[in-house]
């Protein structure tokens, strides 16, 4: 009977000791398992905000290529030659533009990039720095950022469908290189594709005008609170009555007068107090204030900075389609990705530049050329009309 129970304690240990081999095995078999799942189901969340087909979403869970695997520059089999090659004529021109135009190197310090990194938006999924230049295809590359971010998943939503605002967005969800450390900053600089747009000078500033200016300046208060008094004051000698306060909805504009009399009218049908602001008018101000430009027409050179950064890839609006898709195969970004279709009017090139500045004194066309000189330069671009 001794024995027996012996037995018996002897066998429970091996039992139990077969036990936690098992449950050991099972553990340690497992722990793989769970982190693949888990990764799997962050790839399956980050690929299905793009609204790809979940065929093809499973098709490239196994395909090794990493978003970050992307390295800064031009080294990559899928971009067509000819395409490389026209990006480095383009960085060619931009750097014997700084040579000729600007005589100071300056370093890259972290005073430099908080004073000058707002306009350089930072995206880390797949690796991009871009410079944000308005009327440059800016608002369409801020849904194409923000899709490579997950934060959207249609590059063609409406604006304002929702809440949905690009800057808002931008400004919400993404960072720009002036908030971060300066190793930081440093360090993005070094490893991120780095990509700035170039227009022509002129069609630009027609753009800005037409859009801003144009049909009905309180539309876009910010704009035609720097433009329109200084108009009215020193072109026209009046001294303007303007809103102190403007806001559209459900389109209409209203606001309240200094008198504290209110309005309200459909913002396609400016009443006449509102004033016109000419095309002439407007290139007097832009040249009459050149120390502090708009945003919206302030020289490329003077947001993103070319002569400081090397960026890896130059733009042209006029091509602005192919160079971002390129520059998506460039971050190896799956292939559902797309630059946003553009609507590009036949009304806003070549012709129509001709017909507005045929206008513009000689004078006045004169004032403009030096602030643009630069960044003509930078992309061959003719600033006599």
């Amino acid at each position: 009977m001794r024995w027996s129970l012996r037995r018996r304690v002897v066998l429970g240990f091996l039992c139990f000791g077969f036990c936690l081999f098992v449950v050991s095995f099972n553990v340690r078999g497992r722990l793989p398992r769970n982190t693949y799942h888990r990764k799997v189901e962050k790839r399956v969340d980050q690929l299905e905000a793009t609204t790809i087909p979940i065929e093809d979403i499973m098709a490239m869970m196994g395909n090794g290529q990493s978003e970050n695997d992307q390295q800064s520059g031009l080294d990559d089999d899928v971009i067509p030659e000819e395409w490389r090659e026209e990006i480095r004529r383009r960085k060619k021109l931009v750097s014997e533009a700084c040579e000729k135009y600007k005589s100071v190197k300056i370093p890259l310090t972290k005073e430099w990039i908080k004073e000058n990194g707002d306009h350089l938006i930072v995206e880390d999924q797949y690796k991009i720095i871009y410079c944000r230049v308005p009327k440059s295809g800016n608002t369409s590359w801020k849904r194409l950022l923000l899709a490579l971010s997950g934060i959207i998943n249609d590059t063609s939503v409406a604006h304002g469908k929702n809440g949905f605002n690009p800057r808002d967005s931008v400004e919400k969800y993404l960072h720009t290189l002036d908030m971060l450390s300066f190793s930081e900053a440093k360090q993005k600089l070094e490893t991120h594709l780095k990509v700035m747009y170039l227009r022509h000078p002129l069609e630009r500033l027609l753009s800005a005008y037409r859009n801003k200016l144009e049909r009905n300046p309180l539309m876009h208060a910010d704009v035609s609170s720097q433009v329109v008094p200084y108009v009215m004051k020193h072109y026209r000698g009046v001294e303007p009555i303007l809103p102190v306060s403007v806001s559209q909805r459900r389109g209409r504009i209203s606001g309240v007068f200094p008198s504290g009399k209110e309005f309200s009218f459909p913002k396609d049908e400016p009443p006449s107090w509102v004033p016109k602001i000419t095309f002439e008018e407007f290139l007097r101000y832009v040249g009459d204030n050149q120390n502090f430009l708009n945003g919206h027409w302030a020289p490329p050179n003077d947001l993103c900075h070319p002569c400081v950064i090397q960026y890896d890839v130059i733009g042209y609006f006029g091509t602005i389609s192919e160079d971002a898709n390129n520059i998506l195969k460039l971050v190896h970004a799956y292939p559902a990705f797309k630059f946003p279709n553009m609507f590009l009017n036949p009304e806003t090139t070549s012709n129509l530049v001709n017909r507005y500045y045929s206008t513009v004194s000689k004078s006045t066309l004169q004032k403009i050329r030096p602030i643009y000189a630069l960044d003509a330069a930078m992309s061959a671009a003719n600033l006599r009309i």
